[in-house]
């Protein structure tokens, strides 16, 4: 039999990859044929075996920001020794741990879903895995200390998924990942499974049959998803909503972009010169800084609209002053402009947000009229596929700009374009921004907030959020 070890196969895709793993084991069939140990060197993905104590999607298959975190791409089957704490006997323990294994690689394996027959990608896997490890967490507050069949704890189900989520989404996908794990069992994948009885009003019409031993004349269509968009994912962005975030931008690019940029860097360096000074006096010294800082003010006095400044110690407050009366007030307009760049370029693109996140600034415009990115999730090869879009020539100086703004505080080596301003929690400042996906309330101070401390509030209605950052919805 070749080998299960999947270092060695070519990157052409993350279908043609599992049905080498399936082919080389022989199927189904065979695959659930394998004793435990041999199951346990299955790479789920390259380099990370199903066996592993912490199982770790790699990086470079996974769109950027949150999913890149070491803490959001990998997966313990354990539960952090929670699976196993308490048991009465080691032989206890192991079976509830291969039964947990077994069912991450059945998640892991191709099936018939919407898209046909393709198994899961690596960011949905994690969402899957994610959500099943959860489920399994909560149901084990009901399990004795001697039960080593974590399946018969199914039939708490039903009551709990309500207090596992209150997001219909997530409780829906707790019932399909069950089904799915069921079509596992009934391949023999996860024994323990196929024990327990299947609730009659669940039960499936059969097996899924993509990857059954099948002649070559058997074509499997792909499924069509019944479930149609709510009226509120729908809508799209009020023209006037859209037209004054233009507007604003244009002129924050044309006029005071550069030179805010410009006093930022001095502002950096100064703060390189003078380790010796305490934040307060380093504070005082930039406000200083600030105030000689030469501003070009022959066209304008103030600005056409209102933005929000630090105007007094207590709070921020809607200004037109020009220049930035004090660091705070610049720090603020500085992520103003990384963010209405983040949004021209998803208008003029109509790119997913990740998409936008993965430019780099060595590759960001082709010909200085495209953006280069990579898209990922209407594809299947590992990495996703690169494309380009083409560019309005505003988008073009967003992302001009953008390279400034970013290389002032970017670490040395490294070319994403979009950064954090301030350390987060899985990226420090500097480094790739670590979440454009964070909604909108008015008391945050996330990137879409930035958008909205250019006085667009009262023009749109509701909640958005990056994933959604397109014109029509």
């Amino acid at each position: 039999m070749a080998t299960l070890s999947t270092r060695d196969v070519a990157e052409d895709g993350l279908n043609a990859w599992r049905n080498g793993l399936l082919e080389a084991t022989g199927h189904f069939s065979q695959l659930a044929k394998l004793d435990w140990p041999k199951l346990c060197e299955i790479e789920l993905f390259p380099g990370s075996r199903l066996g592993d104590r912490i199982i770790v999607v790699p990086e470079k298959y996974l769109p950027p920001e949150n999913m890149r975190r070491i803490s959001s791409r990998q997966r313990d089957p354990l539960l952090g020794d929670a699976l196993v704490a308490g048991v009465l006997s080691d032989a206890v323990a192991s079976q509830r741990e291969e039964s947990m294994r077994r069912a991450l690689l059945v998640l892991g394996l191709p099936h018939d879903g919407k898209r046909g027959d393709q198994g899961l990608g690596p960011s949905s896997w994690l969402t899957t895995t994610g959500i099943i490890l959860r489920t399994i967490k909560h149901l084990f507050a009901m399990a004795p200390p001697s039960l080593g069949n974590i399946w018969q704890l199914e039939k708490h189900l039903p009551a709990s998924i309500p207090l596992i989520s209150r997001c219909e989404r997530t409780r829906a996908n707790i019932n399909t990942i069950f089904r799915r794990l069921r079509l596992g069992a009934g391949r023999g994948l996860i024994p323990d499974l196929a024990k327990i009885q299947y609730p009659p009003k669940l039960q499936v019409n059969a097996i899924e049959g993509s990857h059954k031993e099948k002649s070559d004349n058997q074509q499997t269509a792909p499924q069509i998803s019944s479930r149609s968009k709510s009226t509120d994912e729908q809508k799209h962005f009020d023209d006037r909503f859209v037209v004054s975030i233009i507007r604003r931008a244009k002129w924050i690019f044309e006029n005071t972009a550069e030179q805010l940029i410009a006093c930022w860097l001095l502002l950096e360096q100064l703060e390189n010169n003078y380790p010796e000074l305490t934040d307060e006096q380093l504070k005082l010294r930039k406000n200083r800084f600030i105030s000689d800082f030469r501003w070009k003010r022959d066209t304008f006095q103030k600005m056409p609209f209102l933005i929000k400044q630090r105007i007094n110690r207590q709070s921020y407050e809607f200004s037109d002053q020009w220049p930035p009366p004090n660091l705070s007030s610049l720090l603020l307009i500085i992520g103003v402009i990384q963010a209405l760049s983040f949004t021209l370029d998803a208008f003029c693109t109509a790119a997913r947000h990740n998409e936008i996140a993965g430019a780099e600034h060595n590759t960001a415009s082709i010909a200085k009229d495209r953006m280069r990115g990579v898209l990922r999730k209407t594809e299947r090869a590992f990495g996703g596929r690169a494309r380009d879009w083409p560019l309005h020539p505003l988008a073009t100086r967003a992302l001009d700009l953008q390279e400034k703004l970013a290389s002032v505080i970017r670490p040395e080596g490294q070319s994403h374009l979009w950064v954090q301003l301030q350390d987060h929690k899985g990226s420090g400042r500097g480094g790739p921004m670590a979440n454009m996906r964070s909604q909108w309330s008015p008391q945050s101070n996330t990137w879409v907030s930035r958008v909205f401390a250019t006085g667009v509030l009262t023009l749109i209605a509701g909640d958005i959020h990056w994933c959604g950052w397109w014109p029509w919805q």
